[in-house]
């Protein structure tokens, strides 16, 4: 038979046959405190988490080795915020009912000066010079006095405190996506975050219709960039480097205030219910030290009034440049505020719902992790492949310990055995094209009869008491061609969720981020196939009829174009608007 054509499948649509089983295995520890602190500060100096308490009127001690409270700080009325100075020494605490800064000695664990302030105040973070810059409730006003405040300790009292001026940003800011969210119902106070080095300071403040979003330069005292979003959670994260920073489920350029991108299910192998609440904006994120890995959770809870509880008790393990998603893990408790790491990657903890949620991260691949070695499998009858079709796949414990699977009824149209039900095992994956009751319309996955598949792929999610991740997908593609339907197909992997509703941040609404562009370079030999959901390009080799290594890019990549010269690409993402990324080819 000649195969002379070359045919990409894209399917727009989720099938799911079987519910998963309900989850029993779970990453992490509850620490419970009987509520959840209004900020968490990390003090990898004397192994302690100091715990804003804004119900008690002071700050509660953690001692990480005793594991436990070892102690408390009283300061003033409704604490907020805490940052502690780059030199370990002083812990700084907003209060705002009674609109002042607590300045604790941490040596003596004591109140060692108390500031009143001309506004309530908020966030508060230090720079290297060790000035601490505070945020008030009239922050991002466009008023001048009173809003953004430094404190430096050293200055004579009548000095120490001055206001930073705070002009407007424009309405329109060039080359900056509109705003991408509507106001969250779950309120966060105003945070700042400095960059590791200390020389800038990244702020978002006055939550609601018209957060304002800034950089502040430490040596200079002065705003380099602002710029207003809408409803923006001001729980914030700042990768090593100091390029990007998270704000919510949102990553900006430090530099530009640009959006980069945004926590998406359809960025995950796995499946996801629901979507990513925008309005009941609940979670956290902290970045690992070497800038590759961004660990997060976000609330997929629909909205609702009053707001059901928070569905953030999955632990993303993502892509740190395009937020693809790697790993999904649950955890026994959802993570609604701020999230923060030891300086070496190998322990972090999360503010919860009920207090603390604890993640030893050096050990996380010492629990079971059940993962296939391929999300894709294509079962084809043709003139050339006549009979029953069959494929294999290779299921793993990417961990430790363990490890049972079970697959659910795949029902009439695929035929479904394991080999054992102990991970690692082998399932074996069946088409019969003359199957009673089974009637399928040739060179689709469209299935009627007996089985109903409505020409998308079968979604298999694989099952396990054991394991603390969800599986990835395997998406099986069942085709079944007449003696004149012709060509090759060479099957790619795609992710299974849709993209949120239509909304401003996705204006294309419902689809499946699947294969979505194709340009042919004939100088290299090689096709390049947009893979939105994964966040990447494929390349294949017409030459030698297999696919190459990836190209990542940005977040949803669609569209593409191949430079007049040949010599470089330009893909386009979705989000919020077209977004350019260069890409260098070979």
């Amino acid at each position: 038979m000649n195969r002379v054509s070359l045919t990409f499948i894209l399917c727009s649509a989720v099938v799911c046959r079987a519910q998963q089983q309900a989850p029993t295995a779970t990453f992490g520890s509850i620490i419970g405190l009987g509520g959840t602190p209004s900020d968490i500060v990390l003090d990898e100096l004397r192994g302690r988490l100091y715990l804003v308490n804004n119900h008690s009127n002071k700050v509660d001690i953690y001692g990480i080795a005793e594991k436990a409270l070892i102690g408390s700080i009283p300061v003033g009325l409704i604490p907020l915020s805490g940052a502690i100075s780059m030199d370990g020494a002083y812990l700084f605490v907003t209060n705002q009912q009674s609109s002042s800064l607590s300045v604790i000695d941490l040596s003596t664990r004591s109140v060692v000066q108390t500031v009143t302030l001309p506004a309530a105040p908020q966030g508060v973070e230090v720079g290297a010079d060790g000035r601490a810059l505070i945020a008030t409730a009239g922050s991002g006003t466009g008023n001048t006095q009173n809003t953004l405040l430094i404190f430096d300790r050293t200055q004579q009292s009548s000095q120490a405190l001055f206001p930073v001026q705070v002009s407007p940003p424009p309405s329109t800011i060039t080359g900056i996506p509109p705003t991408t969210l509507v106001r969250p119902d779950t309120a966060f106070f105003s945070k700042l975050i400095r960059t590791p080095d200390g020389q800038f300071i990244v702020g978002l403040t006055n939550p609601g219709q018209s957060t304002y979003m800034f950089v502040y330069e430490v040596a200079s005292g002065v705003i380099l960039r602002s710029r207003t979003v809408a409803g923006q959670s001001t729980v914030l994260s700042m990768a090593p480097d100091g390029s990007r920073f998270m704000a919510g489920f949102t990553m900006y350029d430090t530099a530009t205030l640009a959006v980069i991108g945004q926590e998406n299910i359809a960025n995950a192998p796995f499946s996801m219910n629901g979507s990513f609440n925008t309005r009941q904006n609940v979670g956290g994120s902290a970045f690992a030290p070497d800038g590759v890995t961004l660990y997060s959770a976000f609330n997929t809870a629909q909205f609702n009034l009053p707001a059901l509880r928070p569905a953030a008790s999955t632990l993303l393990i993502s892509d740190a440049q395009n937020l693809g998603i790697k790993l999904g893990i649950r955890l026994g408790e959802s993570i609604i505020s701020k999230m923060v790491m030891t300086s070496d990657g190998t322990n972090a903890w999360g503010l919860s719902e009920s207090g603390l949620i604890y993640l030893p991260l050096s050990t996380l691949y010492d629990y079971p992790i059940l993962q296939p070695d391929t999300t894709t499998v294509f079962l084809a009858v043709d003139e050339c492949n006549r009979g029953v079709a069959t494929g294999t796949v290779r299921v793993n414990n990417l961990g430790k310990g363990r490890l049972t699977v079970s697959v659910p009824n795949t029902g009439a149209a695929l035929i479904a055995e394991v080999t054992s039900g102990l991970a690692p095992t082998t399932i074996k994956f069946t088409m019969e094209p003359g199957r009673t009751n089974v009637v399928r319309q040739a060179g689709t996955n469209l299935v009627t009869g007996g089985a109903n598949l409505q020409g998308s792929a079968f979604n298999v999610n694989l099952a396990s008491s054991e394991a603390i991740n969800i599986p990835n997908n395997i998406r099986v593609f069942m085709n079944y061609r007449n003696p004149d339907q012709r060509g090759v197909i060479y099957p790619l992997p795609t992710t299974p969720n849709n993209s949120p509703a239509p909304n401003q941040a996705y204006p294309g609404g419902q689809g499946n981020e699947g294969l979505q562009d194709l340009v042919l370079d004939e100088r290299r030999g090689r096709l390049y196939v947009t893979n939105s959901g994964y966040n990447r390009i494929e390349v294949f080799d017409i030459r030698k009829r297999r696919f190459l290594d990836p190209i990542p890019v940005g977040q949803l990549p669609h569209q593409m174009a191949l430079g007049t010269d040949g010599s470089c690409s330009r893909a386009f993402s979705s989000l919020a608007k077209m977004k350019p990324l260069g890409v260098s080819l070979k």
